[in-house]
């Protein structure tokens, strides 16, 4: 289905392209973007066909213009920031401003889940369509431009099939998608974690501890490193359990936050969210990120792939000296030992060279290409690999495979 998508998208933008009539290519332009919306909701990956689409629409616009090249390079550039828009901006920020719309609606207006998110949805296509009908004879490519929005949103709108699903409460239900807030982190894909793309951790990163101060009463500093350093990124707020328990899993609630949750819990059979704690992430050694980190998993099998493909090892590693708490102003220090006085400590970081390495020769060189004849060529072998050089997919197994 996702390869049909794909190309059906392809296909109507070239019918596009070469349609006559401006109103033609116009019901051809909006019924593509309605094609783009309604694939999301089969796989993500259809959106990798927005560059093809903006290169397209650059040829059927610079037909006997000079400096061809540089405007297909601008039209891809520029499809590649429509996938951004859409997968970090319009999806997320959509997603959020229903969450909150739904929590008023329910928590201060008393009215059904679901009710907030649906009216925002409702009411900003409305406004969408009638601006685009409004601007439709004075501004056309403005109005244009609406319509396709409208249309990316109809077709998004598909993905209300999983919570009406999830609300049935099948077998498998990963994630648990029946309300706004646990549908946008179901399409953020939070259940998988995160890895760094541009910046971020190595294998021997650190969780920082938080450092704080007390005196005894004897006048002694004395310095407390059992918390972890967290970081808070927002907050996790959840429907009240039908029982009135309140799930309070968080040191970092607020006294107006318990005081919301004991308020709703006391609410007659009234639906309503309640603050379950925040979501939060582990500040990990500073001076042990780095940028374009591909050398990041620290798991044993990982570390020894990292070995073979990239000949790392303690010898050829950078050396670094790590700081290991936070102190009360934010700033990296490091810990203080009995006496009050700093230690040293030190830790290992992958070279440039070597998370370059990796990158060329496994990531790209490796997983890329098998993935490619993976699904237009078949499997080679049934070797199970997670990345063992000894294990390369156009290695012959000792069976003949």
């Amino acid at each position: 289905m996702s390869l049909f998508l794909s190309s059906l998208t392809i296909w109507m933008a070239l019918k596009w392209a070469f349609a006559f009539s401006h109103g033609t290519r116009t019901r051809w332009l909006v019924a593509l973007m309605y094609v783009i919306g309604f694939s999301l909701g089969v796989h993500q990956l259809n959106l990798l066909a927005l560059p093809a689409i903006s290169m397209i629409i650059a040829c059927r616009r610079c037909r006997n213009k000079k400096r061809v090249w540089w405007r297909l390079i601008l039209a891809f550039a520029v499809g590649c920031a429509v996938v951004a828009f859409i997968l970090k901006g319009l999806m997320p920020w959509s997603l959020s401003i229903a969450g909150w719309t739904d929590l008023f609606a329910v928590n201060t207006l008393g009215l059904p889940y679901w009710s907030g998110a649906i009216a925002f949805w409702s009411i900003s296509l409305l406004i969408i369509l009638a601006v685009a009908i409004l601007l439709e004879n004075r501004y056309k490519s403005l109005s244009t431009a609406l319509w396709c929005l409208a249309a990316v949103m109809i077709g998004f709108s598909v993905y209300i099939l999983i919570p009406i699903r999830a609300h049935a409460n099948p077998p498998v239900n990963e994630g648990n998608p029946s309300n706004v807030f646990s549908l946008a982190d179901y399409l953020d894909r939070r259940q998988y974690g995160v890895n760094p793309l541009f910046y971020g951790r190595t294998p021997y990163s650190r969780i920082m501890r938080e450092e704080r101060i007390t005196i005894n009463e004897q006048g002694d500093t004395i310095y407390d490193y059992s918390w972890n350093s967290l970081k808070v990124k927002s907050r996790d707020i959840r429907p009240m359990m039908k029982e009135g328990h309140i799930p309070d899993r968080s040191r970092f609630l607020t006294d107006a936050d318990r005081q919301l949750n004991t308020k709703i819990s006391l609410r007659d059979s009234a639906p309503g969210y309640v603050i379950a704690g925040v979501r939060s992430e582990p500040r990990l050694t500073p001076e042990l990120n780095m940028w374009l980190p591909r050398i990041f998993a620290s798991s044993s099998s990982d570390l020894a792939a990292y070995r073979d493909w990239t000949g790392m090892d303690s010898a050829s590693m950078v050396k670094v000296r790590i700081s290991e708490a936070y102190d009360s102003l934010g700033r990296a220090v490091p810990m203080r030992d009995i006496s009050g006085m700093p230690t040293t400590k030190y830790a290992l970081r992958p070279s440039y060279l070597q998370s370059l390495t990796y990158m060329f020769g496994y990531q790209i060189g490796y997983m890329y290409p098998l993935y490619l004849v993976w699904n237009f060529c078949g499997r080679q072998h049934y070797v199970p690999s997670r990345g063992e050089i000894d294990r390369h997919y156009l290695i012959r197994d000792s069976s003949g495979g």
